[in-house]
């Protein structure tokens, strides 16, 4: 996570999907986030194969937030999302 400190990361977008968010798995990197300082954001609404729609209802939160970085994270629907995002 120094990575991101160094590369003076104050602002990230997280995309991952309902079941990752509910379960946990998103503190893991939140935690980390919040003890450097980073402001974040997190866009859980990823849906099974996710259409434009979907994806378009993300780059409306990330233009909003204005983030200096997007973490994609879970399986293929999210990577996807965030790729396109």
């Amino acid at each position: 996570m120094t990575d991101l400190k160094d590369r003076d990361i104050k602002k990230v977008f997280i995309v991952t999907d309902k079941v990752l968010h509910d379960v946990g798995y998103v503190s893991k990197v939140t935690d980390e986030l919040t003890k450097y300082g980073i402001q974040f954001t997190i866009f859980s609404n990823v849906k099974p194969d996710p259409t434009i729609e979907n994806v378009m209802e993300g780059v409306t939160q990330i233009n909003a937030f204005q983030p200096d970085c997007i973490i994609g994270l879970g399986g293929g629907s999210p990577m996807d999302a965030a790729k396109v995002m």
